[in-house]
């Protein structure tokens, strides 16, 4: 109470510097008398510049007080209110700031790892996809992944050996679709422009590719028994200004090669140790990724061509759908 009297003192003074400030005594009605006589009003809006510079009046009472009495009962509307440091408010609102930003670079952070993760079904090591993204297919819906493990070395099935009836009914089963038909919007999204169906014009025509590498694997295994097929006669010439025959048999060669280094199968065949031979031995049974061959067959049948259309008629372009 003592400094706060002091300081009341020191403020009066200050406002008005002809006032002389009494000597105090040990007295409490000496010191009662002095602090009437030095106390006055603090000025409308005064700022208290002695205190903390933290803090100031926000209310501000002009009226005297009567004595000193009711000041130390309390019996003061003077009021002082403090505030928190401005400075402080500032570090708050700063640290706050920085939190929301640090916690949004960690959910980008999760998500970029997360994206870079396998999925849960992927083969052994996912490896992500590099360069030039796929191109459009319409029975990419459908497009499912398993693994399968390859025929042994030297295990027949009913594609292998001699041709017979039975194996010429395998060969044929597994391409039983020919061209198909797809909407003209899906034809729309294709790398390659295509006809539309003379006759069914809000359809285009296609076929898929493994139809196509799967006839020519056929026709290269009919080729080699000429005795139960027939020699593979050439054909007539279809590039405009060459007069060379076409070649089926040569035509597939290549269109294989070129799939089969396309699709460049990286599977890792292993060597082990065979008994049998008394040295190490290639094995060909690895286990590969393949796209899931029923699944296509069933999009190709659901999309298949059951009507004849005539090949010699075009669609002319711009027709409406």
């Amino acid at each position: 109470m003592d400094n706060l009297r002091a300081y009341l003192c020191t403020t009066s003074l200050a406002n008005n510097p002809n006032q002389k400030l009494r000597t105090h005594s040990h007295s409490s009605s000496s010191t009662s008398s002095q602090f009437k006589d030095t106390l006055h009003p603090l000025p409308h809006h005064h700022t208290i510049t002695t205190m903390s510079a933290h803090y100031r009046a926000l209310v501000q009472d002009t009226r005297p007080y009567k004595d000193s009495e009711e000041f130390e009962k309390g019996h003061v509307d003077h009021t002082l209110i403090l505030r928190k440091p401005t400075s402080q408010r500032t570090g708050w609102s700063a640290a706050f700031l920085l939190s929301v930003v640090l916690n949004f670079i960690f959910m980008i952070a999760i998500l970029l790892v997360y994206r870079k993760q396998p999925p849960p079904s992927a083969p052994f090591h996912y490896i992500p996809w590099i360069g030039a993204q796929p191109v459009y297919s319409p029975a990419q819906e459908v497009v499912r992944y398993e693994r399968r493990t390859f025929t042994e070395l030297g295990v027949r099935t009913i594609y292998h050996g001699p041709p017979t009836d039975e194996t010429d009914r395998a060969w044929d089963a597994l391409y039983p679709v020919g061209m198909t038909r797809i909407p003209n919007e899906d034809a729309a999204k294709m790398a390659n422009w295509t006809e539309r169906i003379a006759g069914d014009e809000s359809h285009s025509l296609v076929v898929l590719e493994v139809y196509h590498q799967l006839h020519c694997l056929n026709h290269l295994r009919k080729a080699l028994s000429p005795e139960r097929y027939g020699h593979m006669h050439l054909g007539e010439p279809i590039l405009e200004g060459d007069p060379t025959p076409f070649d089926h048999t040569d035509h597939c060669i290549n269109i294989l090669r070129e799939s089969v280094m396309c699709t460049v199968d990286i599977t890792p065949n292993v060597f082990q140790w065979s008994d049998l031979k008394h040295q190490v031995w290639p094995h060909f049974d690895s286990v590969h990724t393949c796209r899931n061959f029923d699944a296509i067959n069933e999009w190709a049948a659901e999309h298949a061509l059951l009507e004849p259309f005539n090949k010699k008629l075009r669609v002319p372009p711009g027709y409406p759908f």
